[in-house]
């Protein structure tokens, strides 16, 4: 029992030294929001069914860090994005696209470092939630859908 308990506290405390600033930032606003840590390991137990294609969208992906919203619970404003987006620019990271859906709206931010991509950092605006995923590593662009698809279903 003591060591299942060392093992949860070390992983807890790994995972909020690890986050970004963007992503503590929210989580101290968001105290009670849904949080997950995924490293390279963790993503590979997601491919229960041993997906080729999502074998190769996670391969080069170092972490991932996801923070999810339940608006019933905390009041999020449009400001609240406006913020974040002013947040995300200020700190190196440009739009590389958007995409609007009936459920959802979808921003895509990257941080490149030069000719390198460091990461990138997605949040994704629906009528019930808000979600922000921070990707550390390379994921092809077309892969990106295949991820937050994957990660939606994540409790």
């Amino acid at each position: 029992m003591k060591k299942a308990l060392l093992f949860i506290l070390f992983i807890s405390s790994t995972q909020l030294f690890a986050q970004g600033p963007t992503m503590r930032e929210l989580s101290e606003e968001y105290p009670e929001a849904f949080k997950m840590m995924f490293y390279h390991s963790t993503l590979n137990m997601l491919n229960m069914e041993d997906d080729e294609d999502f074998a190769r969208v996670i391969k080069d992906i170092d972490r991932i860090k996801l923070l999810r919203v339940d608006k019933d619970k905390f009041i999020f404003k449009a400001d609240d994005l406006k913020d974040l987006r002013e947040t995300l620019a200020d700190r190196g990271y440009e739009e590389l696209m958007m995409v609007t859906s009936k459920e959802s709206r979808i921003s895509v931010f990257i941080q490149e470092d030069g000719d390198d991509i460091e990461g990138f950092f997605l949040y994704m605006d629906e009528d019930e939630a808000f979600t922000a995923i921070d990707v550390r590593g390379y994921i092809a662009l077309n892969d990106i859908g295949m991820l937050v698809e994957t990660l939606k279903d994540v409790d």
